[in-house]
């Protein structure tokens, strides 16, 4: 029998939550199955939606608890539900009870917490602690992820509300709004703004009608309709009342063909002073219509890059502000539009929707067919590190709160001798339910003996490499490298590696500014391309490999303490293996903290680069000679005033300076004028770090030195060569894996 998938609800009319519940059968990968709780005016209407839809229903008594679990259980084993999804209070205790009864695992779906009243409060402390006892705790965006995570830790995944663009004629507009005026009395002909929502203290509309008042002065021809009913209804319409707002103010109530109607208005606004994903914005935005919300839940994830006019909660002030802003400006309106729709499209779109549901039925639904069954590739992330005590935990932990199944995935931590406390926050994660993690020891203590290290240990089909101090944006990541392997024929997978880590001090940003310019790393870099996507050079840039590589070209040359990566995929990229590199792989790293510190770090990537090119003739540039042209300029300025060359010297130092000056004020321009002069230490100390790097090298480095590169026939690491590397003692441990 095919398994299926039940979402409990309980529901007094077809909201927004119902509407996302109803778009979640639309996955073809399974049966899915909606119940809801019964009674006389409870339930009915979306159980009567999802039947007229062709989607199997479940009718539970809404008065009994203990029938509802009893039908529950029944049609759990009747029809092969493989896991129960809860949205709500109610939903949850019922499915944690039939959970504990049949074996069946449950996830709560949170949709946002407002504590309207002492009894809602109590109900809501209820789900909370059901969701403490899923198996998964789904979030409705990012941000609720993260400020959850603390609480939920890595059975938390992130499933979108989702809506459709849809497109408008000018007539049919007109007609919406006139259909909308109709029902409220109010005159076509001016600007119209719509609210819509449960009349509750929470859903704010008693300071949308203060911001009507404070409007009226600036704006008296703008017209308000508010669509929903409630508890409020009354208060608020001797509020609209008493302030003198009846003729252009307007309580309509509920109004099951809002979705039809919103895109006839001029402006929707969405007051809440607590709410998590608001669908009548979605519905809004899909129609084309602008909107004003306040910024609460994940409103301002979704209003990114322009797509909302923010006011911030139970600002009656900023709110009339922001209204009278968008109605004052028409391409802001057209703009505002165009990128709900580009947010709509790329992040919230259906696609998108079933794509994190299957990922999350994945877990369950595939182990439950067959228990042996591997629809996901199994992923070996490596990370060498030394002395990373201050953030291996938090990286670590973004990597169990990955959306992948956790029995696909493994953790290997390859330390290189710490004598800080890594490898006691290491081993305190072992224990913990959650992906797999091994500690590897590197007594190597170089990042390349780490990274060989660690695939010497690995299960996976996929290697993914990361540093012990970046952080990690994305909770798709491993699904995300796992779906571009499966629908390329790429070998390596490339990442960005911008340097805007959180936490950031001015001069970090500083530096990452630098770095990410023209003049602050290689102009054929793709590391900190994070608007590009397609095929590249893997040289500075590839981290995720398919394991069959190392089996076929070994692992990374030991001799290297810097640039061993850039060697092992410069290797690949000379052997004709294909590297992609797309911005959802995106991992930040975190900036060096000082002049001195950013210069020593430069040094090692200039002797680096040396070995590189000692090794692969072909990877040397003319670009090199920069750097090392600098040094030997400052070196000559002592002598070079009683040169015949001084004019020459000065010529030459000029033009650097210039370009250099230029190039910050380039950077500070958009950072702020006062930042030039350190920018421009920023560059010299990068340009003289490399040069200084690669004069030492070129001048100590031994020139014919075999290369120490394991293979890894089977599972196990064996040297082709194991001569002596060149210069190893000049190797800086504490370096492991920096960038």
């Amino acid at each position: 029998m095919r398994p299926s998938i039940l979402h409990l609800r309980a529901s007094n009319f077809l909201g927004g939550p119902e509407k996302q519940i109803l778009s979640y059968a639309s996955s073809d990968q399974v049966h899915t199955i909606i119940a809801s709780f019964c009674g006389e005016s409870e339930g009915t209407e979306l159980l009567r939606e999802a039947a007229e839809r062709g989607i199997a229903t479940l009718a539970l008594p809404a008065g009994s608890v203990v029938q509802s679990v009893r039908k529950l259980k029944h049609a759990v084993r009747q029809s092969n539900v493989c896991l129960l999804c809860a949205h709500g209070y109610k939903p949850a205790i019922t499915a944690a009870i039939v959970s504990r009864l049949t074996g069946v695992p449950y996830v709560c779906f949170l949709r946002g917490w407002t504590r309207e009243n002492v009894k809602v409060a109590l109900y809501e402390a209820v789900e909370r602690l059901c969701a403490r006892s899923a198996q998964r705790t789904v979030c409705l965006s990012e941000i609720q992820a993260s400020r959850l995570e603390p609480i939920y830790k890595s059975r938390i995944r992130v499933v979108v509300n989702a809506a459709n663009v849809r497109h408008y004629t000018a007539e049919q507009r007109a007609d919406l709004k006139q259909r909308i005026c109709a029902l409220a009395g109010l005159d076509p002909m001016r600007p119209l703004a719509l609210a819509a929502g449960r009349l509750s203290l929470e859903k704010g509309t008693t300071n949308l009608v203060e911001a009507a008042t404070i409007l009226r002065a600036s704006r008296p021809d703008v017209q308000f309709v508010v669509f929903g009913d409630g508890v409020e209804r009354k208060r608020i319409e001797q509020q609209v009342s008493d302030l003198g707002l009846v003729s252009n103010f307007k309580l309509v109530g509920h109004h099951r063909n809002f979705f039809e109607l919103v895109a006839g208005a001029d402006l929707l606004v969405n007051p809440s002073l607590t709410e998590e994903m608001p669908n009548v914005v979605m519905e809004a935005m899909s129609a084309g219509v602008p909107v004003v919300a306040t910024a609460v839940g994940g409103v301002p994830e979704l209003g990114r890059e322009g797509a909302i006019e923010l006011a911030s909660p139970g600002s009656a002030k900023l709110l009339a502000e922001a209204i009278h802003a968008v109605f004052s400006d028409s391409r802001r309106r057209v703009s505002m539009v165009e990128n709900a729709w580009v947010r709509l499209q790329q992040d919230y779109s259906p696609e998108r929707q079933v794509e994190q549901l299957n990922s999350l039925y994945g877990e369950f639904v595939a182990l439950r067919k067959n228990p042996h069954a591997s629809l996901l590739p199994r992923i070996s992330v490596v990370i060498p590190v030394r002395n990373e005590e201050r953030s291996i935990g938090a990286v670590l932990g973004a990597f169990r709160g990955q959306d992948y199944p956790q029995e696909r995935f493994e953790i290997l931590v390859a330390d290189g001798m710490s004598t800080d406390r890594t490898a006691q926050i290491v081993a305190q994660y072992l224990s913990q339910p959650g992906p797999a993690i091994r500690l590897v020891k590197n007594p190597g203590l170089l990042s390349s003996c780490g990274r060989n290290a660690g695939v010497a240990e690995a299960k996976g089909e996929i290697i993914v490499f990361s540093d012990g101090h970046c952080q990690v944006p994305s909770r798709t990541l491993l699904r995300d490298a796992a779906d571009l392997f499966a629908c390329s024929d790429a070998g390596i997978l490339c990442r960005p590696q911008p340097l805007n880590f959180p936490g950031n001090t001015n001069f970090q940003n500083l530096v990452a500014a630098a770095r990410a310019s023209w003049l602050g790393h290689g102009r054929d870099s793709t590391i900190y391309a994070t608007d590009r996507e397609g095929w590249v050079d893997p040289s500075s840039a590839g981290a995720m490999y398919r394991r069959s590589l190392f089996e076929q070209f070994g692992g990374f040359d030991e001799c290297f303490d810097a640039c061993e990566d850039v060697e092992f995929n410069h290797r690949l990229h000379q052997s004709g293996i294909k590297a992609y590199i797309s911005p959802k792989l995106t991992l930040f790293y975190e900036p060096r903290k000082t002049l001195a510190s950013l210069f020593k770090q430069m040094v090692r990537y200039g002797r680096g680069r040396v070995r590189l090119s000692r090794k692969h003739p072909s990877a040397a540039s003319l670009a090199q000679l920069v750097p090392v042209a600098l040094v030997l300029l400052v070196i000559l300025l002592p002598v070079m005033p009683f040169s015949p060359f001084f004019r020459v010297w000065l010529v030459l130092v000029g033009a650097y300076f210039g370009t250099v000056m230029a190039e910050s004020a380039r950077i500070s321009f958009r950072l702020g004028a006062s930042k030039l002069p350190t920018i421009a230490l920023v560059f010299g100390a990068i340009h003289l770090g490399l040069g200084t790097g690669l004069i030492i090298e070129r001048v100590t480095g031994k020139r014919n030195s075999s290369a120490r590169v394991p293979s890894f026939s089977g599972r196990s690491a064996n040297f082709k060569d194991v001569e002596a590397c060149a210069d190893s003692s000049t190797s800086t441990p504490q370096e492991i894996g920096s960038r």
